[in-house]
C-alpha cells in the first residue's frame, strides 16, 4: 500500500500529537508525584512545628 502524500502528512500530524500528548501526560504524572510529596512535607513540617519541633529534638537528643 503506497500512502499519498497528503495521507502520509497526516499520519506524521497524528503521530506527532500522540507523541505530544504522552510527554504531557508524563509531565502531568511529574507535576502530580512532586505536589504530593510537597504536600507530605508540609503535613509534617505542621506537625513537628505545632509539638515544637520534636522530631528535630529526638534525633538530636540521640546523638
Amino acid at each position: 500500500m503506497v500512502l499519498t502524500s497528503e495521507c502520509q502528512n497526516k499520519a506524521e500530524i497524528k503521530v506527532w500529537v500522540h507523541s505530544q500528548f504522552d510527554m504531557l501526560s508524563k509531565l502531568m504524572n511529574q507535576w502530580h508525584t512532586i505536589k504530593l510529596y510537597l504536600s507530605i512535607c508540609k503535613f509534617f513540617y505542621k506537625k513537628t512545628s505545632d509539638r515544637g519541633h520534636w522530631l528535630f529534638t529526638r534525633l538530636i537528643g540521640k546523638n
